[in-house]
Formats: structure tokens, C-alpha cells, sequence
């Protein structure tokens, strides 16, 4: 094994995979820390999956470095076996053995070691599963699942553990729950963490840092509030959150836009700004809006609105501050540092 002296847990560099003749991961370049927890999202296709099941040695990158805890385990030269990578996983489905009950299904990987009973105790007690020891995973909930499958990933105590959309198959109120519960799991342990995602809410909310992946490509790698606040440019933007936007003009100082000045910037010309639904205000003697439309979600609403030129936006306000379709209102912008966009090439500026 070829060991280098890094201060990341895990790191790629420079890492391109290939999915029969198509490019799915094109040249990425990460780091994961020690204790971190890291979400990679994007949509279906944009190579996360390859990127994931590459970091556990299920797939062969054709160029790249994938270092874990100062090991290089692929390279040019070099490509460790998944079980010597001490890497663990927790797929969509739980993937739990069927025909072995929960203590046996995290006892798998720790079988041959002395003290695998209590380690099985000790993950039972943390994952508060020690009613369900006995049963079979046909007998289990699926959040019951993912518990035993994250129980068994830790049992070998590995350097980090892969997520592959572990909560897609959970119900709404039982995936928060689940994810809750995990994270804390993972804190308490000190355990760092790749969780691979499409979901934009679970990335965001349960991250130390996103990373973005659009056509097998990283676009931006910050923490949470950043990507939303700031999308590194116009493709994070689009995909991050409830996006639109409105046309300005740039004049190397400031954006003029139809809510007036928005924000200071070196560029020039037409450009496009990045405005949230929670952005937009009620504002006496702000811009006219007519209300056309409205979504309720029990704690806030969001109100579809028509300025005068005929633009319509959405704006978020709290349940019982909402106007009735057909109100004329009186909107402006909350102070933020907004996102410009020139519209020749979406890269960004605030």
C-alpha cells in the first residue's frame, strides 16, 4: 500500500470515471475531514452515484487519486478490494441480510472478532434498537432499517461511512425523523460521512458542507448557507432551492433593477438576479403587485404575484399574512447581498 501524509480523511483528486462509454464523474477533486459530515447532491445522472460507489471500490476510476486516512487505495498503479478500504455503507434500501435477524445482520462484519457481542450490544443501545434484535428485516419498518443498516456500518468502527439516498424510501414525517436521529448518531460517534442525495432539503439541512455535482462536474463546495445564499453560478442556482429571477441592468458600480438599486458589482450590462421567494417583502410604497395565485403548507404560504410589466414571482409570507387573489399589494426586497448573473454568461457576482 502507498501511504502519503495528507490532512483530509478522504481526498480525490483529480478523479474521472466512466460508465461504459459515457463520462459520469469528470475530473473531481474532494476532501472530507475527520468528524465531518458532507452532503454531494444533484440530480439523477449527474454521477454521484459513480462518484460514491468509486470512493468504495465498486467501480474503477480510469484517471485519479482516491486517498482514505493517508492510504492510497486507487491510482494509476494501485486499486484496493472494497473490504480493505474500512469504508462503510448504508444504501437506499437498508440492503440488510434476509435471512439473519438484526443482531446477526450487525454482527456480519465483526464476526471473527472476540468481542463482537458486546459491540452488537453497544450499537443496539446507541441506535435504541434493542427491542428489535431478534427480529428479521422483513419485520422491520423502514426507518427501523436504516437504523439496524447504520448500526451494522459502524460495528467495524470504519474511517467513514457512504450514504447512498438512505432516506428516498421513507415518508415524509418518518425521513426527518430518521435523519435526525442518524446525524446525531454520527456526532456522537465522531464518525465522518458522504451522504449522496437528489434531495436539496436533506443536503442542506444536514451537512457541514455541499458539495453540488451537475453532468459529473463539482460546481461549488461550501457550506450550506452558502450554496443557497450564493450559488457559484448560474447552474447551482437553477437547481438549489426555489429559483427566479429578474432582469437588470449593470453599470459597473450597481444593479438597477424594477425594485431600484439591488446591489453593488463590478459588472456591466443585462444580467439576471437571483431572487428567493422569502426575499420579496410587503413594502409600503414599494412596486405595485397583484395577487394571482396562492399555495398553502400550513405554516407559511406562498403567493403568486404580478408586478405591472407582467412579471410574476413568488413570495413567501407567514400563515395569516396572506392577500386574496386579486389584491393589489405593495412589495419590495429584503436587504441581502443578492446573486447577479450576466445573462451572456452565468457566472456569478454579488
Amino acid at each position: 500500500m502507498s501511504q502519503r501524509t495528507t490532512p483530509h480523511l478522504l481526498e480525490t483528486r483529480s478523479l474521472t470515471v466512466y460508465r461504459g462509454d459515457q463520462l459520469a464523474v469528470d475530473d473531481v477533486d474532494l476532501t472530507l475531514d475527520a468528524h465531518e459530515i458532507l452532503a454531494l447532491v444533484g440530480p439523477s445522472g449527474c454521477g454521484k452515484t459513480s462518484f460514491l460507489r468509486s470512493l468504495a471500490g465498486f467501480e474503477r476510476p480510469i484517471r485519479g487519486t482516491i486517498e482514505i486516512g493517508g492510504i492510497v487505495v486507487s491510482d494509476d498503479s494501485r486499486w484496493l478490494a472494497p473490504e480493505t478500504r474500512q469504508v462503510g455503507l448504508v444504501f437506499q434500501h437498508g440492503a440488510l441480510f434476509p435471512h439473519l435477524n438484526v443482531s446477526e445482520n450487525i454482527r456480519f462484519g465483526i464476526r471473527k472478532n472476540p468481542h463482537s457481542d458486546d459491540r452488537v450490544r453497544e450499537l443496539l443501545a446507541l441506535t435504541r434498537t434493542e427491542e428489535l434484535a431478534t427480529r428479521f428485516p422483513d419485520e422491520l419498518s423502514g426507518g427501523q432499517s436504516q437504523l439496524v443498516a447504520l448500526a451494522r456500518a459502524l460495528a467495524p468502527a470504519p474511517r467513514v461511512i457512504l450514504f447512498d439516498e438512505p432516506f428516498a424510501n421513507l415518508d415524509v414525517h418518518l425521513r426527518a425523523d430518521v435523519r435526525r436521529r442518524i446525524c446525531d448518531i454520527l456526532r456522537e460517534t465522531r464518525t465522518a460521512a458522504l451522504f449522496v442525495t437528489h434531495d436539496q432539503e436533506e443536503a442542506l439541512s444536514i451537512a457541514d458542507r455541499v458539495i453540488v455535482m451537475l453532468e459529473g462536474r463539482v460546481l461549488q463546495d461550501a457550506p450550506a448557507q452558502t450554496v443557497y445564499d450564493r450559488p457559484a453560478d448560474l447552474g447551482v442556482a437553477q437547481f438549489i432551492g426555489v429559483s427566479q429571477f429578474i432582469e437588470g441592468r449593470a453599470n459597473h458600480q450597481r444593479v438597477d433593477s424594477l425594485f431600484g438599486p439591488v446591489v453593488e458589482t463590478d459588472l456591466s450590462g443585462p444580467v439576471r438576479i437571483l431572487i428567493r421567494p422569502e426575499d420579496i417583502r410587503l413594502e409600503p410604497g414599494g412596486v405595485e403587485a397583484r395577487i394571482c395565485g396562492k399555495q398553502f403548507f400550513g405554516h407559511d404560504v406562498v403567493q403568486e404575484i404580478e408586478l405591472s410589466g407582467g412579471e410574476r414571482l413568488a413570495m413567501r409570507v407567514l400563515h395569516g399574512n396572506s392577500a386574496e387573489n386579486g389584491d393589489l399589494i405593495r412589495i419590495g426586497l429584503r436587504e441581502k447581498r443578492y446573486q447577479v448573473f450576466p445573462i451572456d454568461t452565468g457566472s456569478s457576482d454579488s
